[in-house]
Formats: C-alpha cells, structure tokens, sequence
C-alpha cells in the first residue's frame, strides 16, 4: 500500500499559553479602571438636583468581569484555523446579553487578537444572558496569516459602544509552516528546530520500499563530500506520549525517495526505519499503520559536519501500512 499525502491540511497546536490582568479591587467602572465613585448631588440644566436614591442606583450599574480560564493556542500552522476559548464572570452590577456586550480584541484597531480573529469583537451566543455572578464561555476560531509570524493577543470584555472593563486575556502565539511545534520535540541528531525553514515539503509519499519527500529547495542544497551528500530525512514519531526526531538516512543532491526495503513486501520500510535511526528510543520503534507521523528534510544533521544550518518545514502523516 502507498500513501500520498497532500500538503497543509493539519493544525498543529501546542499547550495553552495565557495571562490574566486582573483589575482594581471593587467593581469598576464602565470604562474598567479603578473602583466606581460614590456618586454626589448632580446638577441638571434646570437648576435642580438629582435625588439621593436617583443618584445611588446610576452608580451602582457598573461592568466588570473576571476571566476564570481561557485555552489560547500557542501553536497555529500557517493558513489554518485553531479553537480558542474564554469563559468568564459577570462581576458587575449589569446584565450581559448580544446586544450589549463582547468579547473584544485589544490594541490599536484590534492589535494582535484582531488579526487572528479575522475582525475585533466576539458575539455572546444568541439568546444568552448572563446575569451579575454568573459565567459565559465564548469559543471561537484563530486563523493563522500565511507568512509565519509571532503575535500577542489580548482580549477584553466591552459594553457596546463603551469602554473595555474587567479582567483581560493576553497570549502568546507562534504561527509558522511546520505542522508540529517543534518545540515539543525531542530531537535525537541535531536539534533543528530553530534551524531557518528555506524550503516547504510539497510531496510525501510513503511505499512499502522507499520514503519519497519532495520539496521546493530539492536539488539546491550544499553539498559535501565524495560523493555528494546534502543532508539527511528525518521521521518524527511519538513515543509513549513524548514526540522524537532521528534522521534514518543520507540524501544525494536532487534525490527525493530513499530506499529501505530490501525486497518489500518481505522487509519494508515499517521494519527498518528505526533501526536505521540508531537513538533510543526511535531505534526500537515500529511504525504501525495509522500511526500519526511526521517528516523532514535538513542540510546535514546526522554527524558533526554542517553546510548552512536549514530546512523544510515539518508535514504531519499518516503511516499506511503495518
């Protein structure tokens, strides 16, 4: 059986990465800073003044909010979408419903948060209403642009047509071509992982006798030795729930598929991929069909000797046969 994977279609994310910015004691104002004044006689184009009672109830209708927990992606592949949400607490004196309030993206037209959100405020389900101590969850989607790129969103909770109040969320997302943080892997060559990423994976296949990884760099490498090497294959694969990278073998200059069976289907490449890694614990591992796997290709990582330090971008895979 062969497999062909067709590129930028995973999501990869990573654990959540978010602050709290809590606010001033008290409930706030409507404009969120600080805790609502007492509020004394006002004077009206009349002449006269506002009752006691009068005065007492417009001070006490006051926003403010607490943010309980949020689950922000840290890690979104280029062009793809990742789920985000925030629950938080009505902390105020006011009643929360779609056409009054929102969660709202922080910062110069939005900053950060509104780039990914694909605009700058995010609607309260139809029909909720959150009274004052009870809690709203508010999901939705984060598109990473397609250039890789670092971002700091920040959300807030907003009246319409008001001021941001309360407590805010601020993150810190990555977004770039690999489609697994590298991160979160455990490199057992050369740790590769900020390695510049020059060239983009635009073909994987997976045969019973050879590995073939096609990208826009093939051919265009640096080259050592006699005869020609540019650099090595990797496989990434999890282990007992930690993720591991070993390269398994050499690259000629332009060479896109590398055999490892000898005389498929009797010895295939599921049987010799970790023996030709030879670092624990991927030289033991055997690919089994189903099995999530990732794969790159860098400029020489396997032993001591380096051209220019660069590679593709990681592609996540299916492995197709046992």
């Amino acid at each position: 059986m062969t497999t062909t994977r067709a590129i930028g279609t995973i999501v990869a994310l990573t654990a959540i990465t978010w602050t709290v910015s809590h606010a001033a004691i008290g409930p706030a104002t409507a404009r969120g800073v600080g805790r609502a004044r007492r509020a004394g006689p006002a004077a009206s184009s009349g002449g006269s003044t506002a009752t006691p009672a009068a005065a007492a109830a417009a001070s006490s209708a006051a926003d403010d909010a607490r943010i309980l927990r949020a689950a922000i992606p840290s890690f979104i592949t280029t062009g793809e979408k990742a789920r985000a949400t925030v629950r938080v607490r009505n902390t105020g004196t006011t009643t929360w419903t779609r056409a009054t309030h929102q969660l709202k993206a922080i910062g110069g037209s939005g900053g950060d948060a509104a780039t990914l959100l694909g605009g700058r405020r995010v609607n309260l389900p139809a029909g909720a209403r959150v009274t004052p101590g009870r809690a709203i969850t508010f999901r939705f989607d984060l598109t990473a642009p397609s250039s890789p790129g670092s971002f700091r969103p920040t959300f807030k909770m907003t009246a319409r047509g008001g001021a941001a109040f309360g407590e805010r969320v601020r993150a810190a997302v990555a977004t770039s071509d690999d489609e697994l943080d590298p991160s979160l892997v455990t490199w057992l060559h050369a740790d590769v992982s900020a390695w510049p990423t020059t060239s983009r994976i635009t073909r994987l296949r997976i045969e019973p006798g050879q590995i073939c990884i096609d990208h826009t760099l093939r051919g265009q490498l640096p080259a050592l030795g006699a005869p020609p090497i540019v650099g090595n294959p990797w496989v990434i694969a999890n282990v007992n729930g930690r993720w591991f990278a070993g390269t398994y073998e050499w690259l000629r200059p332009g060479q896109e598929c590398k055999a490892l069976g000898s005389n498929p289907p009797a010895t295939t490449v599921a049987d010799l991929i970790g023996p030709h890694i030879k670092r624990a614990p991927l030289e033991t591992w055997r690919p089994r069909k189903g099995e999530r796997v990732g794969f790159l290709v860098s400029t020489f990582a396997r032993d001591g000797r380096r051209t220019s330090d660069e590679r593709t971008n990681i592609v996540m895979t299916t492995w197709p046969f046992d």
